[in-house]
């Protein structure tokens, strides 16, 4: 054999030995398209859940308990509160699914106090349920006293809440924030609120309402908050309060309706009466997306 067909042979066998050590790095290396978000099929699909609502009164604020459910993100205590009251013949609220502090999804449920049956909606949220959207028939579950069945389906579809424009503009959009609220019906409580009485945001009405929807301990409240301004507009926010000193911080960042930009940070003074917040507001279109 020549000298240059031996070279050529030479070549032909690294080039071959290259490949494939190629080919077996690309097969074992995970898919570069491949996320746990973006792959559809893995996360939507049918949703049953089932609660007891021996603790809905019909009242705003209170709420059924979550006893078991198919999407492992739905824990089994977690929490639907009810941000309107119930009509003699009716349920037509806004609700806050809580799974736990940073984890919620917001929804609304229309359910006859006649037929029992109704649909509750959820779209979007914070936490595991920020791009969370589900549609689910309500109907009883005779098995069980205060026993209620979830069937429906759920996605979870990032970016879709982006697609709605926002009504606001920036720079007339932002100023300073100066709240009273009368916390005398505060009990320390999960779903205990404070009503707004005072507020130089016209977004923020009087009669508007702070929710905590964690328990505060002896020392301190550290607890997530929806601000319910009426039906379909509502802000997120959270807040840590030292109960010794009576001083603590507010914030929130994003929600619906009005409240969709809504972002948020003062500094709370219990010692006041009625409690005072005071900071600053902006609204700021989009920004809650920045987050992966």
């Amino acid at each position: 054999m020549s000298r240059l067909t031996r070279s050529w042979t030479r070549r032909l066998v690294v080039a071959a030995a290259i490949l494939s050590l190629t080919g077996l790095a690309l097969a074992r290396a995970p898919s570069v398209s491949a996320s746990p978000v973006s792959a559809s099929s893995a996360r939507s699909g049918d949703l049953h859940v089932t609660k007891e609502c021996s603790q809905f009164t019909g009242l705003a604020d209170s709420f059924c308990t979550i006893t078991s459910s198919n999407l492992p993100a739905i824990t089994v205590g977690s929490r639907i509160v009810y941000l309107q009251a119930a009509g003699a013949t009716a349920v037509d609220s806004d609700v806050v699914l809580v799974v736990g502090p940073g984890d919620f999804a917001l929804g609304h449920v229309v359910l006859s106090r006649l037929t029992h049956l109704g649909v509750i909606t959820f779209s979007g949220g914070t936490g595991k349920f920020t791009w969370f959207h589900a549609r689910i028939a309500v109907k009883p579950d005779p098995s069980i006293a205060f026993g209620w069945f979830w069937n429906g389906d759920y996605r979870f579809s990032p970016g879709e809440a982006t697609k709605e424009s926002s009504p606001v503009s920036g720079s007339a959009r932002s100023g300073g924030l100066d709240l009273t609220k009368d916390c005398s019906l505060y009990t320390g409580l999960a779903d205990s609120f404070c009503p707004i009485v005072s507020s130089n945001l016209l977004a923020i009405t009087a009669g508007s309402r702070e929710v905590a929807l964690q328990a505060a301990s002896a020392t301190a409240l550290d607890t997530d908050i929806v601000l319910v301004v009426g039906p379909g507009d509502f802000a997120l926010g959270h807040v840590v309060l030292n109960r010794l000193t009576h001083l603590g911080v507010i914030t929130f960042s994003g929600g619906t309706g009005e409240l969709r930009w809504f972002h948020a940070h003062a500094v709370v003074n219990t010692s006041t009466k009625p409690v005072s917040e005071n900071g600053h507001y902006r609204f700021s279109p989009g920004q809650e997306t920045r987050e992966s």
